[in-house]
């Protein structure tokens, strides 16, 4: 039986990211043995890729390829392109604005290896600026499909999605589920939907404490992204809409798609009325986006539905219900709105 360390292909995912050059020199010295990085560039113009291959012109012994695109293609297109020259039992999809400790990959395929149950996982998230603090990040879904956040753990708990930020996937699993993120996504909401059609096809998805990263979140995208961007919310909105209709059961999408529609008319009138009309506005673009794409989204919803294993009922209880979903709405609105109106202060 061979007991070398299985090889890990990671994927690290730049546009543009010269200021963030700094934080990829521990990806090229991990204590991990057996690695390789694949460094996917989409249609930067900063002079990125090159300060990349000068790191890794550093590390001779380490399998690194560049690879890239003549213009951003997206988030999820590119990842697509990259995961397609990955050629380990494990792919680990990172974005450039994270910086990795040199226990993280090891201690993360320790884990793996030892829950062959498990097929997609997480590192845990810490800020950038502020080692101790948690970086915020989703791992929940509630019926509508709205995000919600995972408090730190302190051993490995089951969620329902891993962030793309960092995360690890078993190369079978890529295998059985077919295709990795939807192109036609470009970028945000992919992560649920890859994780929720793995899901479907019996595999766990987990937070790993022991295996941690440090994220300077919104590093990518130029500032934070804000959640009143109306091309975020666009963007998102149509994603959403789009993860439940093609993963839910029928009956599901009959009881929940129609009232998450709602929402998020209702979303955009309150938006309107608190001055924010061009999130307002996003809101019902998002909407319609969703409706005209429902023509390509049927056979692809076939193709989910006709290829799952795991009953409607499994998925249900990992997912919050309603009542939750209300009022954590209802708490992001007050929350929303005082942010809104609260003055900026200078430094």
């Amino acid at each position: 039986m061979d007991s070398s360390p299985p090889l890990v292909s990671v994927v690290l995912l730049n546009y543009n990211g010269k200021r963030l050059v700094k934080l990829w020199w521990p990806i090229l010295n991990l204590e991990y043995p057996n690695y390789e990085v694949i460094f996917f560039d989409n249609g930067s113009t900063d002079g990125s890729q090159e300060d990349f291959r000068r790191l890794a012109s550093s590390r001779p012994c380490l399998a690194t390829r560049i690879l890239g695109v003549g213009q951003n293609v997206g988030y999820s297109k590119a990842n697509n392109i990259a995961v397609q020259h990955a050629s380990g039992k494990y792919v680990v999809l990172l974005s450039n604005d994270v910086e990795v400790t040199p226990c993280w990959l090891t201690n993360m395929i320790r884990f793996m290896e030892s829950r062959p149950d498990v097929g997609v996982a997480q590192s845990v998230m810490y800020q950038l600026q502020n080692h101790s603090k948690h970086d915020v990040s989703g791992n929940y879904i509630d019926v509508f499909g709205f995000n919600h956040r995972l408090r730190p753990p302190s051993r490995p708990v089951e969620v329902f999605y891993s962030e793309g930020a960092v995360m690890f996937i078993r190369t079978t699993v890529l295998r059985d589920v077919r295709w990795l993120f939807d192109d036609d996504y470009f970028m945000f909401y992919e992560d649920v939907d890859f994780c929720w059609r793995a899901q479907l096809r019996g595999q766990r998805i987990f937070v790993v404490p022991d295996s941690y990263v440090y994220h300077q979140r919104g590093g990518t995208v130029p500032g934070v992204v804000m959640r009143l961007d109306p091309k975020y919310v666009r963007t998102n909105t149509r994603n959403r809409l789009a993860t439940l209709f093609k993963n839910y059961g029928a009956a599901n999408v009959l009881k929940y798609l129609p009232v998450s529609i709602a929402l998020e008319i209702l979303k955009g009138c309150w938006l309107c009325v608190n001055r924010k009309s061009l999130a307002g506005f996003a809101c019902f673009r998002g909407v319609v986006d969703f409706l005209f794409a429902l023509p390509h989204l049927i056979p692809r919803r076939r193709t989910v539905q006709t290829r799952r294993v795991v009953s409607e009922r499994v998925i249900l209880r990992r997912i919050f219900g309603p009542s939750q979903a209300f009022r954590e709405l209802t708490a992001y609105a007050g929350q929303l709105k005082v942010n809104m109106v609260r003055p900026v202060t200078k430094t």
